[in-house]
């Protein structure tokens, strides 16, 4: 009787301490991105300073201390002065280069605490015509229904920047802005001239349209006069 009651108790506890590890598994939430700023500066040289400020939640339940970014290859945009720091403490980090990216393996020190800020600081040389400066991507995304990530960006004070750029422009056209986005994209493009040009690559199209409606209507008026003269 003694065995039987003891097999029975064995029992139960195994099965508890399997639903107690189910659980504990269900409420353990993945790593996410809480909140970025980004702050892109540039001079008449196009030469550009990056600085990224970045917030990851949730980092206890980071798996081996170790997190990947990527960085898209864009016209060869060449990255330098590259610095990742946490609490002025500067991170290691490793690089695989592919062809269309290359992820930076950000080693971190175990026991880092629930939330985990770090900045990437860097520099780039664009070409005079070129203006896409690629971004360092976290893997971990937002979980947010709300803009977490503020971009702001500085052109010399004497450019304008236009209404091809990526994050789209809003507001009055000066030489800095800032926009706000759900998620780090991969690249930004800040366009500027030292006016504003009526003529650009996103909005031909918008006059190229309307030339077409404007010749649309045109030719439906002049075929109804037409009409109406032979019916007369």
């Amino acid at each position: 009787m003694e065995k039987k009651t003891f097999s029975i108790t064995l029992i139960i506890s195994i099965l508890l301490l399997f639903v107690n590890s189910a659980v504990f598994a269900e409420e353990k939430e993945p790593p996410f991105l809480e909140k970025a700023a980004i702050d892109i500066k540039t001079d008449d040289d196009k030469y550009y300073e990056v600085l990224q400020d970045i917030t990851i939640g949730n980092f206890a339940s980071l798996e081996n201390g170790e997190m990947m970014h990527t960085l898209t290859n864009i016209n060869d945009v060449q990255v330098d002065n590259l610095e990742i720091t946490s609490a002025d403490r500067e991170l290691t980090y490793s690089v695989e280069e592919k062809n269309a990216l290359n992820k930076f393996f950000l080693e971190t020190s175990e026991g880092e605490g629930d939330t985990f800020n770090y900045q990437i600081s860097f520099t780039v040389q664009l070409e005079e015509d070129e203006f896409t400066v690629p971004l360092f991507v976290p893997e971990f995304g937002s979980i947010a229904e709300e803009n977490i990530v503020a971009i702001h960006f500085e052109a010399p004070e004497d450019m304008i920047l236009q209404l091809n750029s990526f994050p789209v422009i809003k507001g009055k056209k000066e030489n800095s802005d800032t926009s706000y986005m759900m998620n780090i994209p991969s690249h930004v493009k800040y366009v500027f001239y030292e006016e504003k040009k009526h003529f650009n690559s996103f909005n031909i199209i918008g006059w190229g349209s309307l030339v077409v409606f404007l010749l649309i209507v045109f030719a439906w008026i002049r075929g109804e006069v037409k009409k109406q003269k032979g019916e007369v």
